[in-house]
């Protein structure tokens, strides 16, 4: 014979299974069935001692920020070392030419961003949003 749900229910938890784990009045409370049951003790912290209140040293170093406006200057610098001036007084070099520099290369780690962040500070000027090598080699770059 097979047992139905409610028999192994009565056998596992007694005679009256509904009142084993809630009172009779009150309904049990609906749970989400892959959520943690927020009252459970073993989600709760432990109480915090006078030891450890106290912070240990940090062992973990933080991740190294770049300085936007040095790498900047420094394409400025490099901008002014590759570029010609043009009648209008301002200096401008091919796009072509400051990717392909190996100098530049081993200065800049992206080229691309630090040329976006540069006309943000309307520091340099070049036409569209942004210059992919091959496409744009011929787009002009120019201080101002």
């Amino acid at each position: 014979m097979v047992q139905g749900i409610e028999d192994r229910r009565r056998k596992a938890y007694g005679k009256d299974y509904t009142s084993y784990h809630y009172p009779p009045s009150a309904p049990p409370p609906v749970r989400h069935p892959t959520r943690p049951d927020p009252t459970s003790p073993h989600l709760t912290p432990p109480h915090p001692t006078s030891a450890s209140l106290s912070t240990p040293p940090s062992t973990h170093t933080p991740a190294p920020t770049m300085d936007v406006d040095s790498e900047v200057t420094k394409l400025v610098e490099e901008i002014t070392r590759l570029g010609d001036k043009g009648p209008d007084g301002k200096v401008s070099v091919k796009f072509v030419k400051l990717i392909d520099d190996d100098r530049c290369g081993n200065i800049f780690e992206a080229i691309i961003g630090t040329l976006k962040a540069a006309r943000r500070s309307n520091v340099l000027t070049f036409e569209g949003e942004f210059l992919l090598k091959g496409v744009h080699d011929d787009v002009d770059i120019t201080l101002l």
